[in-house]
């Protein structure tokens, strides 16, 4: 089975709410698709506002765009922070960088 890992760039309410979708919907999706959707990392400014959230072993957070950028395990980046200045940058970086 093909797994696809994703990175979430931001974890406020919109972001929490797609990583709780992806959990919570992880079998249907992968019923209906084959692919397992797993996510990798979550950039953060500050992981400490979220050490009440447990996240999966398989994810991590950093603080760091360029360890999602660089991380050529990572296929697809999900741009959850809004803003057009630094987010536009990242999403640029993103496909640069051949991310989905």
């Amino acid at each position: 089975m093909t797994t696809i890992k994703i990175a979430l760039l931001g974890f406020g309410t919109v972001a929490q709410g797609t990583f709780n979708l992806l959990q919570d919907n992880a079998e249907l999706i992968r019923n209906r698709t084959g692919v397992n959707v797993e996510i990798s990392k979550i950039f953060v400014r500050n992981p400490d506002k979220y050490s009440h959230i447990t996240l999966p072993e398989t994810a991590q957070y950093v603080t760091d765009i360029e360890e999602v950028l660089k991380d050529d395990s990572i296929q697809m980046v999900v741009e959850l922070m809004g803003g057009t200045t630094f987010a536009k940058d990242c999403v640029e970086g993103a496909l640069k960088a051949k991310k989905m």
